[in-house]
């Protein structure tokens, strides 16, 4: 299966994984990660040798309930990390990332390449 094509990879080895969706829309690659309850500085994002994105962070639990007892806990705390593969024809120069109200966008644009003809001598 090509890369670009297979679904969403997700390392299991950490505390949490956010809830991402990866899109194709006319020529651009878009994921949008949930990552509500963080800050832009929570979060890390790289290219890795394989052409892979990965997203990290952390999300703490809130400290000001230590103490009390809890009734109810359903929110997930401590490390992420996420690998995420992209198109093989990505536009790495291009690619922006943004954060905004607790959704990371990451927008990856292809470039195409011309084929080209090459004669055998």
């Amino acid at each position: 299966m090509a890369r670009g094509s297979r679904d969403l990879e997700i390392e299991w080895n950490r505390d949490w994984v956010p809830d991402t969706d990866a899109y194709l829309v006319e020529d651009v690659f878009i994921v949008k990660c949930d990552l509500p309850g963080l800050a832009k500085e929570d979060l890390h994002l790289k290219l890795n040798s394989k052409g892979n994105l990965v997203l990290s962070g952390q999300r703490n639990r809130d400290n000001k309930f230590e103490g009390n007892q809890c009734v109810c806990s359903e929110r997930r705390y401590g490390r992420f990390c996420r690998e995420i593969p992209v198109p093989t024809n990505a536009d790495i120069e291009k690619m922006r990332a943004k954060f905004e109200e607790g959704v990371l966008y990451i927008e990856v644009p292809q470039k195409w390449v011309e084929t080209y003809r090459i004669e055998i001598t």
